[in-house]
């Protein structure tokens, strides 16, 4: 419910339901209630120190502030209090918006549920087995909830604007106990006598290891770890700061000026204590915001950068 106010809160809404059918006892809900009004309590205080009321969730307060956009398509669009001056979002918002209306939202999210699958079981090898025994993971009574859970999930992302796979990571478990028990329907399948799924059991985990053994490998031997390439922006970065430094020795400010159409390639970041970092980070706010960065670090050297293929910087000028 922290993380994912919206799906955390229907997770706990069927768990209690499914408790409740099978124990009523005070031995099973006064741990459960005691947990849940300190949870409670301490996200009231949470709220109260970051938004000024205990019921008001950040999450809320920054839509709140910065979102044209709803989180959900049949909610209306909005006017937000402040703004985002380095990026202008409104018109790729508001067209995601439109683009998920109605019954082409089904099309965007069918498209997406195998990729989720996948990320929650670590390979799309282990799809094979939950679409072999989907039949019967779907009339077993003993994983009437789970399948009411995973049905929920592909429910609630149909009314979602936007749906990424970590949205459903608290169904994880629910995704889990599928595709275990999926394995365990393959593992009884016989071929003439042969065991066939035995052996498809013990093969799969062990490819699985293979690949990882090989992917590793390669990388070791390329010099480039996996999360090297999965975080590349983060060694450029790194990467353009030892440069500077070495050919410019002191303390330097990049202001970035954004050229490209994706607003999800950032590069300003900066220490918990940015005045005592080397090198500072800063977006480009216009003429009058930039001389006020440059009397504040009167100081530093000044840099632009605008990202590019290049990936230089050179002398700032606000001329």
């Amino acid at each position: 419910m922290l993380a994912r106010p919206f799906e955390g809160s229907v997770l706990l809404m069927i768990a209690l339901a499914a408790v409740v059918r099978t124990n009523r006892s005070c031995r099973v809900w006064l741990p459960i209630a005691l947990v849940g009004v300190a949870g409670a309590a301490w996200l009231a205080l949470y709220n109260y120190r970051v938004t000024g009321h205990p019921m008001l969730m950040p999450y809320r307060q920054y839509y709140t502030q910065y979102e044209t956009v709803p989180p959900f398509w049949f909610m209306p669009l909005s006017t937000p209090v402040g703004n985002f001056r380095p990026f202008d979002l409104r018109e790729r918002t508001i067209e995601t918006y439109q683009q998920v209306q109605g019954w082409r939202v089904i099309v965007d999210r069918a498209k997406a549920w195998p990729g989720v699958l996948r990320v929650y079981f670590g390979h799309a090898i282990w799809l094979l087995p939950l679409a072999a025994s989907s039949l019967l993971l779907l009339f077993s009574k003993r994983l009437r909830w789970v399948v009411v859970l995973a049905g929920v999930v592909a429910a609630m992302s149909l009314t979602e604007v936007w749906w990424y796979p970590h949205y459903a990571a608290a169904f994880t478990a629910a995704f889990l106990i599928l595709i275990v028990q999926s394995i365990r329907h393959l593992r009884q399948w016989k071929v003439q006598g042969w065991e066939v799924g035995r052996f498809l059991t013990t093969a799969m985990p062990v490819s699985v290891m293979l690949m990882v053994l090989v992917t590793q490998a390669r990388a070791i031997a390329t010099h480039r770890p996996a999360l090297e390439s999965m975080h590349g922006m983060n060694s450029r970065r790194e990467d353009m700061e030892r440069r500077l430094r070495e050919r410019s020795p002191g303390d330097h400010v990049i202001i970035v000026r954004y050229t490209g159409p994706s607003p999800h390639h950032e590069w300003v970041y900066n220490p918990a204590e940015i005045d005592s970092a080397p090198v500072i980070w800063a977006q480009d706010l216009g003429k009058d915001e930039n001389q006020r960065l440059l009397r504040y670090y009167s100081g530093r050297s000044f840099w632009l950068f605008e990202p590019n293929e290049l990936m230089k910087v050179s002398p700032y000028s606000d001329r």
